[in-house]
């Protein structure tokens, strides 16, 4: 072991050489420099993670909050939202992204305004049609009921509402409710509907939303064939504005597709905003950390004046000088980047993983018109191990600049006459 140290030297070039000299003769201040770097880009890696999974979670809760990740709908649709308007030729379309390898879910729905009562109660309602199969996976509300059951893909005239509204109507499982709508000949048009399901968001607005029957009782009730939407599920969700273009071009002409973001502007506000306070942070957390290996830098340098001097004297030119200082951040870059790995990495792990709860258990938070999730996780993947080495070298290299500078422009005259 001890050979292959002076074996190794004897490959670097003489700057390199005198680089890894200088840091290891003043061991205690590398090891300080080292321990800046890789506290300052950890916390900064640790914050990127969480970030990034927050946002991830946001997204997923708005798509399966009833949005999607991309939305096929008439192409009047994103002016007027008006739920009598129907797809063309829905079925080719639907068993199309169904096949899509890049699709998780795909579930029609049909909205329909109505008006539900029960004996003297009455309240407004939009119900929803829907698959009984695949909604599910596309709407995460209803994925546990706080009583009763989901529907099923044989029920007639079965119904799921929100806990807001069994309250107002002061209705039970098992319950009936009369379902009042203008159907497709401006008639007003009613049918009853046995209660089979309750969902509890813990939000009243949200809960009002949930008001669902099958397709086939929707159809009818409505006196409207087809469908009005297809909610799709992405397995990659940042591929969703592609995903969305590549769909537009094979859609029958009349329908088009939105994402997310489209649908809901001030969700992509939320988002945008969230990255944007990322990044001030990280580079708050760099700066920091920059300053620290910089003040370092400028120390060693000025304590080898002299020495840096007598290396001008003797004929070394200053893009050597320059070279030796950049070794000594390459060095330096090298040791943090992988000490920044091993400490970052374990922890951003354990956030993805394991997460932070923010809420206690069986209670809800809202924000934007969707549930939050009470644990939040971080995300975790190849992208901190590229952000590790490049947060490490851009602060020890940006840390150099100006103790390089300053060797390069020492006078060696006035540098060997100090004492």
């Amino acid at each position: 072991m001890t050979g292959a140290i002076p074996l190794l030297m004897g490959h670097l070039s003489v700057s390199s050489r005198y680089a890894v000299r200088n840091l290891t003769r003043n061991f205690r201040r590398t090891l300080l420099s080292v321990a800046g770097i890789t506290i300052g880009c950890s916390i900064a890696l640790i914050n990127i993670g969480m970030a990034r999974g927050k946002i991830g979670m946001f997204i997923r809760n708005v798509a399966e909050g009833g949005i999607g990740h991309v939305r096929v709908v008439p192409e009047n649709w994103i002016v007027s939202h008006d739920p009598g308007l129907r797809l063309h030729d829905w079925r080719k379309t639907l068993d199309r992204l169904r096949g899509d390898p890049a699709v998780a879910v795909a579930t029609p729905r049909i909205r329909i305004q109505g008006m539900l009562a029960m004996g003297t109660r009455v309240c407004g309602a939009l119900v929803s049609g829907v698959d009984p199969l695949t909604e599910p996976g596309a709407l995460r509300y209803v994925r546990t009921l706080e009583s009763g059951r989901y529907l099923r893909a044989d029920d007639t005239h079965a119904m799921v509402i929100g806990k807001s509204m069994a309250e107002r109507l002061r209705s039970g499982i098992g319950d009936a409710v009369v379902v009042t709508v203008v159907d497709a000949s401006g008639a007003a048009k009613s049918d009853m509907f046995d209660v089979v399901g309750i969902v509890n968001l813990g939000n009243r607005q949200l809960d009002s939303l949930v008001c669902h029957v099958t397709l086939r009782d929707a159809q009818q009730l409505s006196g409207l064939t087809g469908i009005g939407e297809i909610a799709v599920i992405l397995r990659e969700p940042a591929g969703a504005a592609r995903f969305r273009d590549r769909l537009r071009a094979i859609l029958p002409a009349g329908d088009t597709a939105w994402t997310w973001a489209q649908i809901s502007p001030q969700s992509q506000q939320a988002v945008r905003l969230n990255e944007v306070f990322s990044r001030i942070i990280t580079a708050i957390l760099i700066l920091v950390a920059l300053l620290g290996v910089a003040s370092s830098q400028l120390t060693a340098v000025l304590e080898r004046k002299r020495e840096l001097a007598m290396l001008t004297a003797l004929g070394m030119g200053r893009s050597s000088i320059f070279r030796l200082v950049f070794s000594e951040a390459l060095t330096l870059g090298t040791l943090s980047c992988l000490a920044t790995m091993a400490l970052a990495g374990p922890v951003t792990w354990y956030f993805a993983r394991v997460g932070i709860r923010i809420l206690d258990a069986g209670k809800n938070l809202t924000a934007l018109g969707t549930v939050v999730d009470p644990v939040m996780y971080g995300d975790f993947g190849g992208w901190l191990f590229l952000y590790a080495a490049l947060l490490s070298y851009l602060a020890t290299f940006a840390a150099s600049l100006y103790p390089a500078w300053y060797a390069v422009r020492l006078d060696p005259a006035e540098a060997l006459r100090m004492n």
